[in-house]
């Protein structure tokens, strides 16, 4: 089961949501509201800052669309590069999803989306898992590989839900009427 401290939880609504509300939240109805929220910087420097996810010993994890990998210090600012992938960053395509394994307390798995050549040269997203080992990202495996790739909307997300399982989603690449096909992996 996965737990977020509502510390966390403000902070994630505050790094997504803050461009949307200003600082003050009043944009988004949230008046009278008895959650104050702050904006509050807790890293610079980074590259297209895509995806976010928390490790159970408070390390804060962020995917650059440009394949960087890197890990937050608990008390801010201090950046650590974990891993470099060789992503292919095109327009909307590069390193797009992130997502701690439920059990990262055991397996020390972190799971990545994005836009990669395979081994035939092809572009493909695929989903690899990593290992932290040492602090670093380490041994990455293609534990889904063949999922839609696009230049245009070819940007995925992943994440673990409550019950543990893990949730993709796959952009449309431009292909509209593939999106309302229910056969197909695009869009959804």
């Amino acid at each position: 089961m996965i737990t977020i401290s509502p510390s966390k939880t403000a902070l994630i609504a505050t790094i997504l949501l803050a461009p949307l509300w200003g600082t003050t939240g009043e944009a988004a109805g949230l008046q009278g509201s008895q959650t104050e929220l702050v904006l509050e910087t807790v890293a610079k420097d980074l590259e297209v800052p895509w995806s976010i996810d928390f490790t159970p010993d408070g390390r804060i994890f962020v995917a650059e669309r440009i394949g960087r990998i890197r890990v937050v210090d608990p008390d801010g600012f201090k950046t650590q590069l974990w891993a470099l992938l060789d992503v292919v960053h095109l327009r909307s395509t590069g390193l797009t999803g992130l997502a701690v394994d439920p059990d990262f307390a055991t397996t020390r798995h972190i799971y990545v989306l994005g836009a990669f050549l395979d081994e035939h040269g092809r572009l493909r997203n695929q989903v690899r898992r990593l290992t932290d080992r040492n602090g670093q990202g380490r041994d990455p495996q293609v534990v889904l590989d063949s999922l839609p790739w696009g230049i245009v909307h070819g940007i995925g997300d992943l994440a673990f839900g409550p019950d543990g399982q893990m949730y993709l989603t796959v952009g449309d690449t431009g292909n509209v009427e593939k999106s309302q096909d229910r056969g197909s992996l695009i869009g959804k």
